[in-house]
């Protein structure tokens, strides 16, 4: 997992949500991120909504990252600043 991220942006659109980050390298640079995620329909039966996550909020994301070692990759899971695990595929 990714901590202590600020995010930039949630977009909330079909087919897949987009989230924007930014994170603290070792040398202290900021460095942005971007993960995709599942449609809105599929997020909001699993316990999200557009409003889960705001700019400057700080969170954790646990995702699957891109083949390429760019900054970004599937958003798995997000545990908000109240300490709310938001998961995109739950375990049954």
């Amino acid at each position: 997992p990714l901590r202590d991220l600020t995010v930039e942006r949630w977009v909330w659109t079909n087919p897949h949500t987009f989230l924007y980050v930014t994170a603290k390298d070792g040398s202290g640079k900021e460095v942005r991120w971007a993960f995709e995620g599942m449609s809105p329909n599929h997020l909001v039966r699993t316990g999200w909504s557009k409003r889960s996550l705001k700019p400057g909020d700080t969170i954790d994301i646990t995702y699957y990252p891109l083949r390429d070692g760019r900054n970004g990759g599937f958003n798995v899971a997000v545990l908000t600043p109240a300490g709310k695990k938001l998961e995109q595929l739950p375990q049954r």
